[in-house]
């Protein structure tokens, strides 16, 4: 077993090619600045390969208003675009992940992992795990994420998930209320004068008692 000890650094990201395979995880659900901060220092430590673990269904059910989550595919594809718009000659390899570990613990040619500052034990964890199989410790690379203009919150996607739950709502209602509006109307229209028979009914709005049914013969 390596018996190296990993250091962990909080980095913005100055010398490139650190590292022949760096790897990280995430749900990267609506990919937003603080997974570009990841990704993009990933990529720029990484010489040759990428892996990225993006989690799967047993690890969003319990996240909040996971059923907005996007599919597998739809955040791969947003993971894979983003790294190599940075660095289009790496080779990235995306797993699906269903535990916090992933390729992280199982990849013997791995050397380093990024992660934020509130995933930092995460990263601690897998190079327990690692020890533990005889693998080499990864350098473990913590990068801020940012917080969003005109915002106290970090961006997240969480917060993107809300947004979107927030506007979906107000689309419907404004659908219940147009709806509301039109069955009103059909409603009204059913009351203009119509000839039955020869008797005309008219219908006084505006009474006291509500509408007023008068029969007035035609002539």
């Amino acid at each position: 077993m390596d018996e190296e000890a990993a250091t962990t650094t909080t980095t913005t990201i100055q010398q490139h090619n650190l590292f022949s395979a760096v790897v990280l995880g995430g749900t990267f659900d609506r990919l937003h600045a603080g997974h570009h901060l990841l990704l993009k220092a990933a990529a720029e430590l990484a010489r040759e390969r990428v892996v990225v673990g993006i989690s799967t269904s047993p690890m969003l059910v319990n996240k909040e208003l996971a059923h907005l989550i996007q599919s597998f595919d739809v955040r791969r594809a947003a993971v894979e675009k983003y790294i190599k718009s940075v660095k289009p000659g790496l080779e990235v390899q995306i797993e699906p992940i269903v535990d916090a570990y992933g390729p992280s613990i199982t990849d013997e040619a791995l050397e380093a992992i990024v992660v934020s500052q509130e995933t930092m034990k995460g990263g601690e964890a897998v190079n327990k795990k690692r020890a533990e199989r005889g693998l080499s410790q990864l350098q473990v690379k913590v990068v801020d994420l940012v917080v969003e203009e005109g915002c106290s919150e970090k961006v997240s996607s969480t917060l993107l998930r809300q947004r979107d739950a927030q506007q979906q709502q107000q689309q419907q209602q404004k659908m219940q209320e147009t709806q509301d509006h039109n069955n009103a109307s059909v409603v009204n229209k059913s009351y203009d004068s119509q000839p039955i028979n020869g008797i005309e009914t008219l219908l006084l709005h505006g009474a006291a008692n509500g509408l007023v049914e008068a029969l007035v013969p035609t002539s």
